[in-house]
C-alpha cells in the first residue's frame, strides 16, 4: 500500500516509521486522504482506524493480468483474482468513515500497476469460446456478490462510488453471454442507486480503453431501468438530467455495429 498526499511513499515505510513516533502515528497519519493498495497483505483492519479522513482508496492488489503466448498473433490476455484481497477488501473499506471512492485496478505478472487500463469481459475469455480461467469468472462473480451484500447491510456507505468491475460475462462471445444474470440483476438492485443508473452493460466498456466504468453488467439497459424503476425514488431518478446526461454519453462513445 502506498501513501498519496503530496508525496508517494511507500505504506510499509510508513508503518515502520509510525511504529517509532508517536507523532506521526497520531497526527499525520489521521490526515491522509488517499491509500493504494498494492498487496493483500497491507490490508489491516486494526490500522485502518488511524486513517480518520480517508476519501479514495485503490486497490490495485485484485486483478492481475496475465499475457500468453506474448509476442505472437495468438496471444491471450486474461485475468486472475487474489483470493487474500478478495476475503478481506470489504471489511477494510467499512472501515472508513469518509471513504468516497473505491477503484480496483490491474496489475501486470511481475506486479506492477498497469495505469489507465480497467479489466473487461473479454479477459475471462479464451478464444472465442472458453474460459482460460473458470475459477478466475467464479470468483469475480462471487466478489460482486459480495459488494451487493454490503451495500444491502449497510457495511460500505451509500454514497460510495466503486468502479473498474465488470461482470464475466459482459461481452457477448457468438450468443454465450447470459441474459439473466442473476449476480448483474443483484448489483442493480442493491448497488447504490445513482451508481446503477451509471452501469455500463452489454460489454460497452471494451468500447473505450481505460475508461473507469463504475460496474459493467452482462444486462441490456431496458433491464436496468426496469429494476432501476422499481426502486424508491428511481422513477425520479430516470426522469432526472442527470441519468440523460448518462445515457447521451454511453450512446455517443459506442463503436459502429459490424452487423
Amino acid at each position: 500500500m502506498q501513501i498519496s498526499q503530496n508525496k508517494d511513499l511507500p505504506f510499509d515505510d510508513i508503518l515502520s516509521c509510525a511504529a517509532v513516533s508517536r507523532t506521526l502515528l497520531h497526527e499525520a497519519m489521521p490526515r491522509l486522504k488517499t491509500l493504494h493498495i498494492d498487496k493483500a497483505s497491507q490490508i489491516n483492519l486494526t490500522l485502518a482506524s488511524r486513517f480518520r479522513d480517508i476519501k479514495v482508496v485503490n486497490v490495485n492488489s485484485l486483478f492481475t493480468l496475465q499475457r500468453h503466448d506474448e509476442g505472437t498473433v495468438d496471444e491471450v490476455t486474461s485475468i486472475d483474482i487474489d483470493m487474500e484481497t478478495k476475503i478481506s477488501i470489504v471489511p477494510f473499506l467499512s472501515q472508513f468513515n469518509s471513504l468516497e471512492h473505491v477503484h480496483f485496478g490491474v496489475k501486470d505478472a511481475e506486479g506492477r500497476n498497469i495505469d489507465g487500463i480497467t479489466i473487461t469481459g473479454d479477459q475471462f475469455w479464451e478464444g472465442e469460446q472458453t474460459y482460460p480461467n473458470e475459477g478466475a469468472r467464479e470468483s469475480m462473480l462471487s466478489f460482486l456478490d459480495l459488494l451487493s451484500g454490503a451495500f444491502r447491510s449497510g457495511a460500505l456507505r451509500k454514497n460510495l462510488k466503486v468502479s473498474g468491475l465488470c461482470c464475466p460475462d459482459s461481452t457477448d462471445h457468438h450468443g454465450l453471454r447470459s441474459t439473466n444474470c442473476e449476480t448483474c440483476l443483484r448489483a442493480c438492485k442493491r448497488f447504490p442507486l445513482n451508481l446503477v443508473a451509471s452501469f455500463d452493460c452489454d460489454g460497452s466498456s471494451a468500447d473505450v480503453p481505460g475508461k473507469r466504468h463504475i460496474l459493467d453488467v452482462c444486462l441490456e439497459r431496458a433491464q436496468i431501468e426496469s429494476i432501476i424503476e422499481s426502486r424508491p425514488n428511481g422513477h425520479e431518478l430516470l426522469s432526472s438530467d442527470y441519468l440523460l446526461k448518462h445515457l447521451f454519453r454511453q450512446h455517443t462513445r459506442r463503436k459502429p455495429s459490424n452487423s
